[in-house]
């Protein structure tokens, strides 16, 4: 599976999937790929969510990169992992607040929110 996400991630970060509607099904592909709960293949999921939902301007591709990044740090945070994807996606999620963009900080604050109310182990 490991290999499945760095392919999709690859896919992202080198600018071979051009329309918002083709990124935002290989978001939703890459969150699908937590049910696997395998902190390396959360971790390297966060890798290429993070930098590319940063970069996102489509408002459905963006949400759908949100949700996978916060399916994949719930798996991470449950498993008590303390790498440096967690801090990183946090980070972005709390700066993401500040955004001008109102759909934007919608999505990290319901996700975020659900993270916390729902909770994982680590957060109990």
């Amino acid at each position: 599976m490991l290999k499945v996400v760095t392919e999709m991630t690859k896919l992202l970060t080198t600018g071979k999937v051009s329309s918002p509607d083709h990124r935002g099904i290989v978001f939703d592909c890459l969150g699908n790929t937590a049910a696997v709960k395998s902190d390396a293949v959360s971790a390297k999921a966060l890798q290429g969510l993070t930098t590319m939902t940063a970069k996102e301007t489509n408002e459905t591709a963006v949400t759908f990169g949100i949700d996978a990044a916060l399916l994949h740090l719930k798996v991470l945070l449950a498993s008590g992992s303390d790498n440096a994807e967690v801090a990183t996606s946090i980070k972005a999620g709390v700066a993401a607040l500040a955004s001008p963009r109102a759909s934007l900080r919608k999505t990290w604050a319901r996700g975020m929110g659900e993270l916390i109310w729902n909770g994982t182990g680590a957060l109990r």
